[in-house]
């Protein structure tokens, strides 16, 4: 595994080969992952036939997902089902979702409570999106569960939710923790709450790093940050970006900005043109 890590994926194939002969079910797992990487998959489906073949719920976990990657979904779902019923969280969730795919929510979301209560992130995480209209109370607990494994898209969602109540204290954290770990809508958010702080420096990196993920909102944060530190031909160059997007506020600030460098021409035109779309009144 070592040289799998370190990217020297011919030695470890070589290795793995060899244990894999000596009987070892997750050398040859490890084979056909190494396959699949390496776009061989007709000898990976070899490999991962060969490992389920042995009774290993790991391998018959991947060989399910194997499978219905390929839409064998029949054959994706009896190695899934044999595995989950070793008790391979994986393959429950798993399972779950393809369930789900093929038209059979119920019995697919029931596999997600079993991997979900048996601490499944993903399992946690979708069981809380679910309920987010219906129960906020239980998808709050899901989500929490979800995020505290350190599941990203859980901290977003909750922060959302938590918002949505007005719980903004106990939101941050969730929102820093997304935000920390890329999360280009939860760097914007936290950003723009800097902003507002004109807590400038870290709001800035953060906009940055958004807004080169093509994050509009963040375009248009990091144009007004720009702007109200005096840099104004980069300012510009971002509210643009955004409000090409028709992004509202990027189009006033914009605006503003045109008529603060004396282009009151062009100003008239953006202004001409919120009204149009109905964005602004008449003056």
């Amino acid at each position: 595994m070592q040289l799998k890590r370190a990217g020297r994926l011919a030695e470890a194939e070589h290795w793995f080969r060899q244990a894999a002969a000596a009987g070892d079910p997750e050398a040859a797992l490890q084979v056909a992952i190494l396959l699949g990487q390496t776009q061989r998959a007709a000898e990976a489906e070899q490999w991962y036939h060969h490992a389920a073949n042995t009774g290993y719920p790991k391998a018959m976990t991947h060989y399910g997902v194997f499978l219905a990657m390929a839409q064998r979904h029949q054959e994706a779902e009896q190695w899934l089902r044999t595995a989950a019923g070793n008790g391979d969280v994986e393959a429950m969730f798993n399972l779950g979702s393809l369930l789900r795919e093929t038209g059979r929510a119920d019995e697919g979301g029931q596999w997600y409570h079993w991997a979900a209560e048996r601490g499944h992130p993903d399992a946690m995480f979708n069981i809380g999106n679910d309920l987010a209209e219906r129960d906020p109370g239980a998808a709050e607990q899901w989500l929490r569960r979800s995020a505290d494994t350190g599941h990203t898209g859980a901290s977003w969602n909750l922060t959302v939710l938590l918002n949505g109540q007005n719980r903004y204290p106990e939101a941050r954290p969730y929102l820093q923790r997304a935000a920390q770990s890329g999360h280009v809508p939860a760097m914007n958010a936290l950003a723009r709450d800097l902003l507002d702080r004109r807590e400038y420096p870290e709001a800035e990196r953060l906009l940055r790093h958004a807004a080169q993920a093509g994050n509009d909102a963040a375009k248009r944060n990091l144009g007004r940050l720009l702007k109200e530190t005096g840099r104004l031909p980069e300012a510009e160059h971002w509210l643009r970006e955004a409000a090409r997007a028709e992004d509202v506020e990027a189009m006033t600030l914009l605006m503003q900005l045109l008529l603060e460098t004396g282009r009151q021409d062009e100003a008239s035109e953006w202004g001409g043109y919120l009204v149009q779309k109905g964005y602004a009144r008449p003056a």
